[in-house]
């Protein structure tokens, strides 16, 4: 009696073992999420291109999800997402990237983010743009 005991508990083990080897594999994102092209810019050399979800999703494991990505045209790790301005069409880097304030350069060359108090309501600071009013972004006090 007590050896089928040992048994049981030995294959109870081994089948929780077994579920969370299968389990703990990498995520693989299903093909419909993969159904995108993305536009990436590299600091360093100023490349401006296209990857498909697929290489996008490749090029995030690489860097284990954390940006920025490896540049396909120079391999340094400088590659960013970018907004493309619907007025004139030129590529920048979103606010947060090293020399961007998430701005236009060719539209918006002079804008400073303004710093406001974390308390303050938002503001209008912005009501000319094709996409409507923006508001304010806060940033916290030094």
């Amino acid at each position: 009696m007590k050896a089928v005991k040992i048994g049981i508990v030995v294959c109870c083990a081994l089948a929780a073992g077994l579920i969370v080897y299968m389990s703990s594999g990498p995520v693989e994102p299903d093909a419909e999420a993969l159904d995108f092209v993305t536009t990436l810019k590299c600091v360093a050399c100023g490349a401006v291109y296209e990857v498909n979800g697929t290489e996008y999703h490749a090029a995030m494991e690489r860097v284990n999800h954390t940006p920025p990505l490896y540049c396909a045209k120079c391999s340094e790790k400088r590659a960013y997402h970018v907004i493309k301005c619907p007025v004139c069409g030129t590529y920048f880097f979103r606010e947060g990237v090293e020399g961007s304030n998430g701005q236009c350069p060719v539209c918006r060359p002079d804008f400073e983010p303004t710093i406001v108090d974390d308390a303050a309501e938002p503001e209008i600071n912005d009501p000319g743009t094709p996409e409507g009013p923006r508001r304010r972004r806060h940033a916290k006090s030094m």
